[in-house]
């Protein structure tokens, strides 16, 4: 029997996701979790095999989440469950340890197949997924400053407005952008900005 917690801020969806598991009658829905502190709850109270962590939750989500519950349960199977396929949601959690990474628009019998095989101890992403984390793999990382200048950015600030809010000089901020545009391989703030929404960079 694998033992799964599914932790998802909407009941609908968990609702939804019970009736899909039932195609496997070997998968045992022992808990539920709204956020990240239920979910870590969850698993030391039922001590399950799988958690079915969805990334975007209110108060404690799923990323934030992820580190804690594997440093604290390292024999823990994570998969990860998600709307979003933005690169950089993936990369984090798989990076972070992740078993698996599943978007929510699949057909229901694709993620039977993942909690499946992550329940049998391999790590399951389909071929969109794989060829995402594959290239983001291979790009060099912004530095947290240089993320941080990317997502003022985004949010519409000037170079002087990000010099202020960050307390260094505008040649400073320049330098960065510099920086930024060259590791994203882009030439302008527009597209700087274009390249951080798709790859799912621009928000905190």
């Amino acid at each position: 029997m694998i033992r799964l917690v599914i932790a998802d801020d909407h009941a609908v969806v968990r609702m939804g996701l019970r009736f899909v598991l039932k195609i496997n009658p070997e998968i045992e829905v022992v808990a539920e979790a709204a956020d990240g502190d239920e979910a870590m709850k969850a698993v030391r109270e039922h001590n399950p095999d799988i958690l079915l962590l969805d990334i975007r939750m209110p108060g404690r989500d799923g990323l934030s989440a992820l580190d804690e519950i594997l440093a604290a349960f390292p024999k823990l199977k994570v998969l990860m469950l998600s709307t979003s396929d933005a690169e950089e949601d993936i990369f984090r959690s798989l990076e972070a340890g992740a078993r698996g990474y599943v978007v929510k628009d699949n057909r229901p019998e694709i993620i039977v197949d993942a909690v499946n095989k992550v329940a049998a101890g391999e790590t399951y992403m389909t071929d969109q997924v794989r060829r995402i984390y594959e290239m983001r793999k291979t790009l060099p990382d912004l530095t947290p400053r240089e993320l941080e200048l990317l997502r003022l950015m985004a949010r519409g600030l000037t170079n002087k407005d990000i010099s202020s809010v960050l307390e260094i000089s505008v040649d400073t901020v320049k330098s960065h952008l510099r920086h930024v545009f060259a590791k994203m391989d882009v030439e302008t703030r527009a597209e700087a900005v274009a390249e951080a929404i798709r790859r799912g960079l621009a928000s905190s």
